[in-house]
């Protein structure tokens, strides 16, 4: 049983350096995009949930792997920054910040 547990991690760590071998020479490529993990690193890093939208219709020529929701799990709750998430667009390999305009307050008092 020790021998097999032994086999087993073994495996475990050549998977984890092919991995992160890959990584380094992604990282290494230019034009290369973000992976959805850098996007769930941001969310750590930020300790704020992270939201990526991006394009869901039949016929997109590129893989959407980034879209939903990426949360700072690595944090108890009360440790994060914010429970507001983020929110992102993702399109043809860039990232936009969603930014929300509100009303302005004479706009507002105009309209009541």
């Amino acid at each position: 049983a020790a021998a097999a547990a032994r086999e087993e991690s073994l495996a475990c760590a050549q998977r984890l350096l092919g991995e992160w071998a890959e990584s380094v020479d992604d990282a290494g490529t230019p034009k290369r995009s973000l992976l959805p993990e850098h996007v769930w690193i941001l969310a750590q890093v930020l300790r704020r949930p992270v939201m990526v939208l991006g394009p869901r219709y039949p016929g997109y020529p590129w893989p959407i792997v980034h879209n939903g929701v990426y949360l700072p799990t690595l944090h108890p709750p009360d440790q994060c920054a914010s429970k507001h998430p983020l929110v992102l667009l993702y399109t043809v390999g860039h990232f936009s910040a969603a930014v929300f305009r509100l009303p302005a307050p004479e706009a507002e008092a105009e309209a009541e």
